[in-house]
């Protein structure tokens, strides 16, 4: 038996291997055709045993009725010198024949490596195609055993270097069809194999009866791939997605780069449709997956996780995960900046998205603003590429208070405002959520470097987003004045350039002068462009002097006439 370099099953293209298999299993490549000593390329019976194959009668031949490709392995019981039935038999080591059929045995030759496949991995089970005519009363068998140093069947004193055993046992009656055949291999320890020795037989060992007939093919060795779940649950807010890792681990070392991919199944553990969590590309028999579960995930305890990947020979093994829910309110707020408000079209200007200097990550926790549970909010480049009524104009802040003192604030969200006024969370499309039990809440909403509003009255909050539109003239406001009347819509009063609670034209710590500091202190002409508290009207170039400047904006808020009076933030 000439060795080759053979490692493929004859099998469809689709199912490319890259795991470990035998070589030639699916008898497609043979030698010898049409003499005594016809066998599949890597495989051998006993008219190439070690001693007596000259006397030996064939019993391999090439059969061209198959399972998968062209070709499949007839074996046949025939009648040997003496009248002795000589079992058919294929092995990928070498056969052991004797005039004493019981003191025959297939065995690996380590020493030579036309008799023997090597094999390191550790595979689950063992499958194949078959088809039998047997004699009444007799039988198939497969057996297959990994091991370390010399291994044979039957074990004789090889035994002790068996490291894994599998044997199935055909049916004694006459199979017609290709039918599939599985066993899984028993492990005896946890050692890594050397060499995988595997015999196919037609009929049932030294009884079995001349004529007996089995046809194999496509002999394949399944891995199981089983995934260890960094934490066996997560809690789910309905927006934001669940970080995890799943680490995997399979018994067979992958021949080439494979993609594998953890799936999370649906609320009863069905994996008809599921969902890929994440995935990685590896040579390596264990990996980690960095996963995202979705925010939007139904609450159940009967999930399940797997990792899969597009061969047919690695097999997924689920393991149970638990997905609980926050509880969770929605808002769908509106509403309108000063800066950037353009009456005659009721809409804001998007000069900052157009110039591309919208941070990707919410500002403000880096400007000095105390998050209560939220914080750190972070967007894409394509929802800053959005343009029209919903292109970003820039970050808000939507607070909910105690509605029992509207002075405490329970939870933040930074969220995204769009031109027509829109407050959407960070996707840019959905209203905007808060990990809190439905219940009333006082709904405040701030800007960087205009004042604060909040509603009147605490407001019902649930599941359900609540519509709270502080452009609306007739929405109650807490407190006096506290947004400017813009025509038929409202607007938050611009100029808090100093980002405190008051809007100040002159005096000690007022919001003109930071302007000026902000172009340089010296020039009143000078300007400075990028994205800036002190850019009041938000076109993205800070301006003390000149057209469209940020100073005016500051004087036009507290009156336009009398240069000391002041705006205060109506918040408690």
């Amino acid at each position: 038996m000439k060795h080759t370099l053979l490692l493929a099953l004859a099998l469809s293209p689709a199912l490319a291997l890259a795991q470990p298999q035998m070589n030639n299993a699916g008898f497609e490549t043979w030698q010898n055709l049409g003499t005594g000593t016809e066998e599949p390329t890597d495989w051998s019976s006993i008219k190439t045993a070690d001693q007596l194959g000259t006397f030996a009668p064939q019993v391999c031949w090439r059969s061209a009725d198959f399972h998968t490709g062209s070709f499949s392995v007839r074996l046949r019981t025939e009648s040997a010198l003496g009248g002795i039935a000589a079992n058919g038999t294929l092995t990928c080591g070498r056969v052991h024949a004797d005039f004493n059929p019981a003191n025959g045995y297939v065995f690996t030759d380590a020493a030579d490596a036309q008799w023997n496949q090597t094999m390191t991995s550790r595979p689950d089970s063992l499958v194949g195609w078959f088809k039998a005519t047997p004699q009444p009363g007799d039988k198939g068998k497969v057996e297959a055993i990994l091991h370390i140093s010399n291994g044979q069947l039957p074990a004789g004193s090889t035994f002790p270097n068996w490291i894994s055993r599998a044997r199935w046992v055909a049916p004694t009656s006459t199979v017609g069809v290709w039918t599939r055949f599985s066993v899984p291999f028993t492990y005896y320890n946890g050692g890594t194999p050397s060499h995988i020795l595997m015999v196919l037989t037609s009929g049932d060992s030294t009884v079995t009866q001349v004529g007996s007939e089995s046809l194999y093919d496509d002999i394949a060795l399944i891995y199981n791939v089983t995934p260890t779940p960094s934490v066996n649950s997560v809690a789910l807010n309905g927006t934001d997605p669940a970080l995890i890792t799943v680490n995997y681990s399979t018994g067979g070392v992958p021949t080439t780069s494979t993609l594998f991919t953890a799936q999370l199944s649906d609320a009863n553990g069905s994996f008809a449709s599921p969902v890929n969590i994440g995935f990685i590309g590896s040579t390596s028999a264990t990996g980690a997956i960095s996963c995202s579960i979705p925010g939007n995930t139904p609450p159940g305890a009967g999930y399940r996780i797997r990792v899969t990947t597009p061969s047919a020979f690695y097999a997924p093994v689920s393991v149970p995960f638990t997905i609980t829910g926050s509880a969770v309110v929605r808002v769908a707020a509106k509403v309108f900046l000063d800066g950037p408000y353009v009456s005659g079209t009721q809409l804001m200007n998007d000069n900052l998205r157009n110039l591309g200097i919208i941070p990707s990550v919410e500002p403000y926790t880096g400007i000095g603003y105390a998050h209560a549970g939220g914080g750190g909010e972070s967007t894409t480049a394509p929802v800053l590429a959005v343009t029209g009524n919903n292109a970003i104009v820039d970050w808000v802040v939507l607070e909910l208070r105690d509605k029992n003192n509207s002075a405490t604030v329970l939870r933040t969200r930074s969220a995204l405002v769009q031109r027509d006024g829109d407050v959407v969370d960070v996707d840019g499309v959905s209203s905007v959520p808060f990990t809190v039990a439905a219940d009333n809440y006082f709904v405040a909403v701030r800007h960087r470097n205009h004042l604060g509003c909040m509603t009147a009255t605490s407001i019902a909050l649930s599941g359900t987003a609540a519509a709270v539109d502080f452009t609306n003239n007739a929405t109650a406001t807490f407190g006096t004045n506290a947004r400017r009347v813009n025509g038929a819509r409202s607007t938050l009063w611009t100029g808090n350039a100093r980002r405190d609670n008051v809007v100040k034209y002159t005096g000690s710590n007022n919001d003109r002068d930071v302007i000026l500091t902000a172009i340089g202190g010296t020039v009143p002409t000078a300007t400075a462009a990028g994205y800036r508290i002190e850019d009041v009207n938000l076109d993205g170039t800070t301006k003390y002097a000149g057209g469209a400047n940020d100073r005016d904006l500051i004087l036009q808020v507290i009156g336009g006439t009398v240069p000391t009076a002041t705006k205060l933030e109506q918040l408690p």
